[in-house]
């Protein structure tokens, strides 16, 4: 299915109107969330304007227009050309329903009352709303008539830097589906783009305009890393540069290519973090997706060629190294200012730019030092590698980008920038040491209170980086003179469990660090910590204990009730099992209902005992019973176990349960034999023993079955993925 135009540039995010009334123009410059709010207000209004005026002027200038909207310029170019994109009568929107209702703000839909539009496409459109039944939460909606495709890809991926899916709900009547997201905050790169570069305003120098551009009124003010409120905005751009790799080579690593890279499809949240969006058009070979499609501005050669009417290259031989071209023309954006092949005009025709790109990028791009010349050589070189024609000329993975990103973070690299941008400032700092006498014990004191403050912020630096080994290095340096530093030890036991996902040894270090942090400072988090260490050291009691012992300190979280309920089932303690998983599921946590469903298999197959023992004893009040909770586990468990297939990670052990919840069920629906065995098959494919769970009296009505017999001769796969139960019971901006 083609989920967007492969011929025009057509964002997924743009910003809409707020419902509020735009603030003076005195407020706005207060605070950055009234900023914001202005920002919405100024293109919403502009983009009134261009309707109007377009419609009754037949020799109307798009750019001229856009050209009088500098701090919202390039958001208003990306609306228009949406808009342009759904007049134009493209064949791709005949696949859409011919008379398409998008909800009214204000309204309920699916369970979610919009509230504000943040932004559209040609098959989508993003409200922030509110979640009556979860206390009125913020979330993200995403409605369109196509978007269980990219929930199936999105829900079984889990990372910082990519925008996470709680849940996908569908309408039979209108036929759109809701997929739900947490709220990050609604500036993209474009709002970045259009503050630091809008207006007409002076070459950026400091990345606290990064942070400016994407503060939000629901959010409110957040914490943020050293290098966005103190560093140059180079530093701030290698950051959210660095975030978005990071991201790639996650995704890359799991078969997927994004094929839309473009500013407007990077959430950077109030705290500077940065988050991919929208992956309505990737190709995800384990789900089986491909769709053709993209934006012009941003597509590599290939993906232009394959793309274009004639298709000259399969789309099927596009790769990962066509998302970093794509990542190189962003770049190549926030740090210039410029786009690499020069500005496209809004006037001309999608079936012009096309060629016209072609030509460009043929004839190759000013170097980005050039441009800029204060930018350092490593990262220009990064850009102009990535924008590469040749696929081979580029970084062979996003992961290389990561680290050249990442080593440029780190504290030396920064400080020689530093001290190559302020010379004078430096001899003048020596001559004032010189004559002050630098031996001072007071001044050591300070210069060694103020070195370690700098490797702290360091390690939190490498940390949101990825850089974990770094991390614990920065950390160190800060124990050897404050063993006792609380901070410290936590964010160095966090550093070490992330080091140690599967290695034991980094999972007892981790494990003392948060016991240590948890004895100084008494805190919830710590003790969820220790209790996600001996969870996955398979001390499942201890972890219990430590899961309880948060939440009686106030620490609570999706992931930990999650993680409670799933070992208070294997302790054999199912009705504190079922009320944390409720409460996880109310949340929307995919994960919890994959173990509530697990929690359902256990509570029928004791049911199924009790059952033949009230039968044996013709204890009609005991069948009664056990009939009625055996009909309420049954419907659960296959809610839950249909839903997890959908949005939770593929494994054997998901669909062996998914089978086995199918067979319970055998009684209920003529098709049994066909849906279990759908659900063994993917089972195999993921490494399950068909011989073993065949064998199992769940399925001995099926054991004569041809297509069973088939499926149980059949060689078991080479590797076995397992379902991993739990989650990390905190996110990294708890740090």
């Amino acid at each position: 299915m083609n989920a967007v135009s492969p011929s025009t540039a057509v964002p997924t995010q743009a910003p809409a109107a707020p419902l509020a009334a735009p603030p003076a123009a005195e407020e706005t410059q207060k605070t950055p969330a009234r900023r914001d709010a202005a920002h919405s207000v100024v293109l919403n209004q502009a983009y009134e304007e261009y309707l109007r005026s377009s419609k009754s002027d037949s020799a109307f200038d798009a750019d001229a227009f856009c050209g009088r909207f500098p701090s919202v310029q390039s958001s208003l170019c990306r609306l228009i050309q949406v808009h342009r994109f759904l007049q134009g009568g493209s064949k791709l929107l005949a696949e859409l329903p011919e008379e398409l209702s998008w909800p009214a703000l204000g309204t309920e839909f699916l369970g979610f009352v919009l509230q504000e539009e943040l932004g559209r496409g040609a098959f989508a459109r993003v409200y922030r709303a509110v979640e009556p039944a979860l206390g009125n939460r913020q979330v993200a909606v995403k409605i369109s008539p196509q978007g269980g495709a990219e929930a199936e890809t999105l829900g079984r991926i889990r990372h910082r830097n990519i925008v996470p899916v709680q849940s996908v709900r569908e309408d039979p009547e209108t036929g759109l589906t809701a997929v739900c997201m947490t709220y990050c905050g609604r500036a993209t790169l474009c709002h970045v783009l259009d503050h630091v570069y809008g207006a007409q305003r002076a070459k950026p120098q400091r990345a606290e305009g990064i942070l400016a551009a994407v503060q939000d009124e629901i959010l409110g003010p957040m914490p943020a890393p050293a290098v966005l409120t103190k560093g140059s905005f180079h530093d701030g751009v290698r950051f959210l540069a660095s975030q978005m790799a990071d991201a790639l080579a996650f995704i890359h690593g799991q078969g997927i290519v994004h094929r839309d890279l473009k500013p407007s499809n990077v959430l950077v949240s109030p705290d500077g973090t940065a988050m991919l969006l929208d992956f309505n058009l990737s190709e995800d070979r384990q789900a089986q997706v491909t769709r053709l499609g993209g934006t012009l501005l941003y597509m590599s050669p290939e993906q232009l060629a394959a793309t274009g009417e004639d298709r000259r290259v399969p789309q099927a031989a596009l790769d990962a190294r066509s998302d970093l071209f794509s990542f190189g023309v962003i770049l190549y954006e926030l740090l210039t200012g410029k786009h690499p092949f020069g500005p496209i005009s809004l006037n001309i025709s999608v079936e012009e730019m096309r060629p016209l790109l072609v030509e460009r990028q043929k004839a190759g791009f000013p170097p980005v030092r050039k441009v800029c010349p204060g930018i350092d050589r490593d990262l220009a070189s990064l850009v102009e590698r990535c924008l590469a024609a040749d696929p081979a000329a580029r970084p062979q993975s996003a992961q290389e980008a990561a680290r050249t990103l990442q080593r440029g973070l780190a504290p030396v690299p920064r400080a020689r920038r530093w001290l190559l941008r302020h010379p004078g400032t430096v001899l003048a700092t020596i001559v004032l040491l010189a004559v002050a006498g630098i031996a001072g014990g007071n001044i050591l004191s300070q210069r060694e209170a103020a070195y370690h403050k700098l490797q702290m912020e360091s390690a939190l630096v490498a940390y949101r980086a990825g850089q974990f080994t770094q991390a614990v290095d920065h950390l160190n340096r800060v124990l050897e003179k404050e063993p006792k530093n609380a901070r410290a030890l936590f964010t160095r036991g966090r550093a070490w469990q992330r080091l140690g996902e599967g290695d034991k040894e980094h999972l007892h270090l981790a494990l003392a660090d948060f016991q240590l942090a948890e004895q100084l400072a008494a805190d919830g988090r710590s003790l969820a910590c220790i209790g996600f260490c001996l969870h996955q050291l398979k001390n499942v009691g201890g972890a219990v204990a430590h899961y309880e012992k948060a939440l009686e300190k106030g620490f609570s979280s999706a992931a930990l009730l999650n993680n409670l309920g799933s070992g208070q089932i294997a302790i054999n303690k199912p009705e504190e099992a079922r009320v944390h998983l409720d409460k996880a599921v109310a949340l929307a946590l995919p994960l919890a209902r994959y173990n509530r469903g697990v929690l359902a298999i256990n509570q029928l197959q004791r049911l199924k005992g009790l059952e033949n023992v009230a039968r044996v004893k013709k204890d009609e009040t005991s069948l009664i019973k056990v009939k009625r909770e055996r009909a309420f586990w049954l419907e659960q468990g296959l809610k839950d176990l249909r839903a997890a297939v959908k949005t939770t990670p593929p494994s054997s052990d998901l669909f062996s349960h998914a089978a086995r919840m199918e067979a319970f069920a055998a009684d209920n629906h003529a098709d049994a034999a066909e849906m279990i065995l759908d659900c063994l098959r993917q089972a195999h494919v993921y490494g399950a023993n068909m011989d073993s769970i065949l064998g199992e009296n769940l399925f001995s009505r099926f054991r004569n079955h041809p297509a069973f017999l088939q499926l149980r001769q059949q060689p078991p796969a080479p590797t076995s993925v397992r379902a991993v139960p739990i989650l990390d019971p905190i996110t990294d901006m708890d740090l």
